[in-house]
């Protein structure tokens, strides 16, 4: 007994002296929020856990050095930026970071779907594919990049990640300064009805042409596979090794407001990424409508300036990267902080074992950090929740824009507009909300879980939303017989046009007058002539069929027969659904950090992310894209190769993803009972010989 209270005043006095020459450092720190006095205490009550390595590999205090407490880069530490070096400015720019990241990858991205797809021949798939890219490399990198980073400086990570995502940005907005102009369609003898003309096929002549078709580009798909393998790695960071620093820069009393500001801000940026593509993609692609088309943002074919947002976060997210990189490795309450707050890890968590010292400076340390993980059942269980629900939510980040364009017959702009809209007012209120929650009824493991399932129950009502839609135009051929019959089979050729040797590759629809009938082009309306003004003149199919009182029919799609209010109030159900969605993330957050020891959280973050992207945000994409093209009715066809849809089964596309998005709801539903069925805390006093047992036999 005697030799341990020696040991213990041993230990407090050299950490004493530490203490003072951390009171030396703080002195020289302008404005930076730090009693060194209480500090030294907490080095004392924290002991050794002063600093730790990933997954629990400890470093004394004695190892934090001046440069590891002051910002600035390498001999270059002015007392006037030492301002900086408090939890405040790093939120601040940790948000501003995490906004733009947000901005590009879920905002921008996704709004510029339809886009993409139209200008290069992409289908809903292969973008689909593209966006669980982005999935896939995080899958295969993350718990490397938290090994590595979290024994190193965590911070400076994440700036070069907003670097290499820069750089990705940089990529996607490449291929519309190499591609020739867009041409929506050139006059020929496949636009207009030429009776006894035979069609120039494209695909064998050797006739060379300044017209570049979609097929042509496809080979651009490989460089925005590779944009978003570099946009992947950049990512990483920012939501393990970041988010880590920045709650052991917080007390627990401050973690939801911080964190859900962090998670706003993150959802804000999706947000505006959908709102600045609305007005974006409102604007052609070449920024003028080449003279003698009458182009607009309803017509199938147009293709917005989906380039103009990437060249915005290029040049923001190398900005941000220059304060993000000035940061310390740790901020200097960091240590205190650290010491004060309560252990509410799960039982299984192994906290005995992984904070011991020396602990994750072997190899095998890596493994055992992960076994913990995997045998802790709450974390296990709320991590596939998460994953239930990442799969609806990221899928429809991707494609919503889309489905408001099909079911509600909206522009891209107003579809964007209204995504962005939901976005950000569902995120931001949601998130907060889920903070101040926690706030306010202190809540902890087994609480938050509660409230996590609660919201999810709900958040099920609600997704029956999505069964409503508009009905489709009638289509000629396609959604309606010619002569608005019953559809047998779909076929764009009828009497009236079988002679007029028309391409089955364009989709340039002209409507009847009175919007009876809306017709492939005008050459399957069999119009014989068209003015400059969009109206076409002879049309003999709208003779034959008698379903229109004149041959004249007008560019551009049929009038929706879809009340103007439909969309915004599936927007507004969809803002509530959102709110509730984002009620939850707070939470869920605190449960994975809190069920795991301190030591764990890194890699419990890591893990988390690999489960959610592997799980939920890789297969979502393609698993969606997949159910949206089984809904389509009409393929652009270019020579042989499938391009993009044309046009959608609006009644069948509504269930498909109903019965999806309810079932996955109700899946994560059961994982969260299971999280907090399973939830027992760890007694120190009668768990330590025993976690000590089990660690001699991994």
């Amino acid at each position: 007994m005697g030799d341990e209270v020696g040991v213990r005043h041993k230990l407090g006095t050299s950490l004493s002296q530490v203490a003072l020459h951390d009171r030396d450092i703080l002195q020289e720190m302008h404005d930076v929020e730090m009693d060194n006095d209480r500090a030294s205490g907490s080095h004392e009550k924290h002991g050794m856990n002063g600093q730790t390595d990933i997954n629990g590999g400890v470093r004394s205090p004695d190892n934090v050095g001046r440069a590891d407490l002051i910002c600035g880069w390498l001999g270059c530490r002015p007392r006037w930026i030492q301002k900086m070096c408090t939890a405040r400015w790093l939120l601040v720019v940790m948000c501003l970071g995490t906004f733009f990241q947000g901005f590009f990858v879920s905002g921008f991205l996704p709004s510029s779907i339809t886009s993409l797809e139209r200008r290069f021949g992409f289908s809903s798939q292969q973008t689909g594919l593209l966006i669980s890219i982005y999935e896939i490399v995080s899958v295969f990198l993350v718990l490397f990049v938290c090994y590595l980073g979290d024994r190193g400086h965590k911070l400076r990570w994440v700036s070069v990640g907003c670097v290499l995502i820069a750089i990705a940005a940089c990529l996607f907005a490449l291929p519309h300064f190499t591609t020739p102009t867009y041409s929506y369609a050139s006059a020929g003898p496949s636009y207009f009805c030429t009776i006894g003309n035979t069609s120039v096929d494209e695909c064998s002549s050797t006739t060379s042409t300044t017209t570049t078709t979609s097929s042509d580009l496809f080979n651009y798909y490989y460089v925005f596979v590779a944009a978003m393998v570099v946009g992947a790695i950049g990512a990483l960071p920012m939501y393990t090794l970041g988010l880590t620093a920045l709650d052991e820069s917080v007390t627990s009393s401050n973690n939801g407001i911080y964190i859900g500001i962090f998670y706003a801000v993150a959802t804000l940026g999706p947000g505006c990424g959908f709102l600045v593509a609305g007005v974006c993609l409102s604007y052609f692609t070449e920024l003028r409508i080449p003279e003698g088309l009458n182009l607009s943002p309803l017509d199938p074919g147009w293709v917005g300036a989906w380039w103009i947002g990437f060249i915005i976060s290029f040049v923001m997210l190398l900005i941000t990267a220059v304060p993000m990189s000035l940061f310390p490795r740790e901020l200097p309450t960091t240590a205190k902080i650290r010491a004060e707050k309560e252990d509410q890890s799960h039982k299984n968590a192994g906290s005995n074992v992984t904070s011991q010292a020396g602990f994750g400076t072997r190899p095998t340390d890596f493994f055992k950090a992960i076994k913990y993980l995997f045998v802790n059942p709450t974390f296990m269980f709320t991590c596939l929740g998460g994953v239930a629900n990442t799969l609806i939510f990221i899928s429809f980040g991707t494609f919503l824009p889309k489905l408001f364009e099909n079911q509600f017959s909206v522009s891209a702009s107003l579809a964007t507009i209204l995504t962005g809209i939901i976005v950000v007012i569902g995120g931001i209120l949601g998130t907060l909300n889920g903070g101040l929650i926690m706030r306010r009824l202190k809540l902890k493991v087994k609480g938050m879980l509660r409230l996590i399932i609660v919201c999810n129950i709900l958040a099920v009502l609600l997704s029956l939303v999505t069964l409503w839609q508009c009905p489709g135009a009638k289509l000629a051929g396609v959604t309606a017989s010619y002569d608005d019959t019953e559809l047998t089979a779909t076929n764009v050729t009828h009497s009236c046009n079988a002679g007029c040797s028309c391409a089955e590759d364009i989709y340039i629809p002209v409507c009847a007058d009175g919007d009876t009938m809306e017709y492939l082009s005008p050459c399957h309306a069999g119009c014989i002539w068209g003015f400059f003004n969009g109206t076409f003149i002879g049309c003999s199919c709208l003779a034959e069929t008698g379903l229109a009182e004149s041959t004249t029919a007008t560019f551009g799609a049929c009038s929706s027969s879809c009340p103007y209010y439909y969309p915004f109030v599936y927007a507004a159900v969809f803002i509530v659904l959102i709110i509730i969605t984002f009620t939850t993330a707070i939470p869920e957050l605190n449960v994975l950090l809190r069920s795991v020891p301190d030591t764990q959280r890194s890699m419990a973050l890591g893990l988390n992310s690999l489960l959610l992207r592997l799980l939920g945000a890789f297969p979502g994409p393609i698993l969606f894209g997949a159910v949206i093209d089984g809904a389509c009715l009409l393929w652009q066809e270019t020579c042989g190769t499938r391009g993009s849809c044309w046009v959608y089964d609006n009644q069948g596309l509504a269930w498909r993803i109903t019965v999806i998005a309810v079932v996955l709801k109700l899946v994560g539903v059961l994982f969260y009972v299971l999280a907090l069925a399973l939830y027992k805390t760890a007694d120190k006093d009668e768990d330590t010989k025993g976690d000590l047992k089990k660690e001699v036999t991994l």
